[in-house]
């Protein structure tokens, strides 16, 4: 392992008890992100950079400024596609079945970060069949949290989801958010917004990084890139935490439902064509960009009145905007190697995971559930030699300037296991916003990303 990779393991760490750890992560202030004191390096011969020497200082009282190693006014790379388009309109959506309190966590960073200009259009379960879920928005965490980001001037609008949809999950044996993006009317029946950014329990901001939401708004399509430079990184358009044109999306729709344009024999929907692409988000960015052997979607003649007789072509983000805007998978790789923090994340479990060598090998289903059902915990084990899941979490929420604890939910370490060298074991995090002190969870939870 490269000497600035020791940052996120360590010879012989030293862990406060359960104890301290509670009482620091509720008193450790938003700028040290919970980082705590733990030795987080390991000795090195390799001489280093000045960023890798900071990289490997401990975090905590005394730790790395890293706001100021990418100043604002520094002038970063400029990617060809990074060109707003002023004269359009932008909203934020979310959809989550679950009385989850990590969303509650997500979006308040989402409200600090994004301009209150911006709509929140927050998709939840239907409240007559769902008394949990009405009194959690009504009365409970999630409705205070409504209630204070509307007094803050933000418009908050609340969608039940349709049942009709439910039966697409079930028929088609895929997930929720699988489903609602291949549903025309979702983007033509409740919101009206040009471009929407997609959030998530598991999505975030980094109020560290140099760039800004106004960089990414001239394309139509963005998203971070699938794998990364450690483990094969693949191209643009993840959909957890994306940049979408709502207009380009009925239109693709239009176009996947059309069954002359696909290669397809029979003349036939590939919408919900397995074979042709199972996940939404890989479908979308192949319909806008138009791949190889497909018809082009700017031949096609769109059924849309709105958009009949037009030429219909829309704008992917470059793998260089993708960088800027988002990260999943490389997100471990860009603090390894020094890199600006992105704008935004998606699923940091899923990149800690992949750099910890992580195998998930007992446990609940991972697959769809019913709505309002709670996640189930898992067990897992990490081959990474002297890695630390919580260590990992604290160096990338420094490292992004954010409370990511609410992400915390997916996974952790249990001491005694570690200490027989038997399996690991997960337990519940408690959740913690942005901005306020911690509150219990009941329940771990797996990613509900595409």
């Amino acid at each position: 392992m490269g000497s600035n990779g020791s940052i996120l393991a360590a010879a012989s760490p030293s862990r406060p008890s359960r104890v301290e750890h509670a009482h620091h992560r509720s008193h450790t202030s938003v700028a040290h992100a919970n980082t705590g004191t733990r030795n987080m390096h390991e000795k090195t011969s390799k001489p280093l950079t000045l960023q890798q020497a900071q990289l490997k200082q401990p975090f905590g009282s005394g730790g790395v400024n890293w706001a100021s190693l990418w100043p604002r006014k520094q002038r970063q790379p400029r990617c060809a596609d990074e060109t707003p388009r002023p004269a359009e309109t932008y909203g934020a959506v979310a959809v989550e079945l679950r009385v989850f309190a990590p969303l509650v966590g997500s979006l308040n960073l989402s409200h600090r970060m994004l301009p209150t200009g911006w709509p929140f259009h927050i998709f939840h379960t239907n409240f007559t069949r769902d008394d949990a879920s009405r009194l959690w928005y009504r009365h409970g965490e999630m409705g205070r949290a409504i209630r204070e980001w509307r007094a803050a001037g933000r418009e908050v609008h609340l969608h039940t989801y349709n049942d009709v949809w439910h039966k697409s999950t079930m028929k088609h044996k895929t997930r929720p958010s699988n489903t609602y993006p291949r549903m025309r009317e979702f983007w033509t029946d409740y919101f009206t917004e040009d471009k929407i950014l997609t959030l998530q329990s598991d999505t975030g901001f980094c109020p560290n990084s140099p760039f800004r939401i106004e960089q990414f708004t001239g394309v139509d399509w963005n998203g971070a890139t699938w794998g990364s430079a450690v483990y094969g990184q693949g191209h643009p358009g993840q959909g957890g935490f994306s940049w979408r044109n709502r207009h380009a999306m009925y239109n693709c729709i239009d176009w996947l439902q059309d069954g002359t344009q696909h290669l397809s024999r029979g003349k036939r929907s590939v919408l919900w064509d397995w074979a042709w692409m199972r996940n939404e988000d890989a479908m979308f960015a192949k319909c806008m960009q138009g791949a190889k052997g497909d018809a082009k979607l700017e031949n096609w003649s769109p059924q849309d009145p709105s958009s009949r007789g037009k030429r219909l072509h829309y704008r992917v983000g470059s793998m260089c905007l993708a960088n800027k805007f988002s990260r999943e998978h490389p997100a471990i790789d860009a603090l390894l190697k020094g890199q600006p923090p992105p704008f935004g994340l998606h699923a940091l479990c899923r990149a800690i995971e992949s750099y910890g060598k992580c195998a998930w090998v007992e446990g609940g289903e991972r697959g769809p559930r019913k709505p309002g059902e709670p996640p189930v915990a898992q067990a897992f084990k990490c081959e990474r030699k002297g890695f630390s899941v919580d260590r990992a979490f604290d160096a990338w929420s420094q490292y992004c300037g954010a409370n990511l604890d609410y992400m915390r939910a997916c996974y952790d370490y249990d001491d005694a296991s570690v200490a027989r060298g038997q399996q690991l074991r997960l337990r519940t995090r408690p959740n913690m916003d942005a901005s306020s002190s911690p509150s219990s969870s009941s329940s771990s939870s797996s990613s509900s990303s595409g």
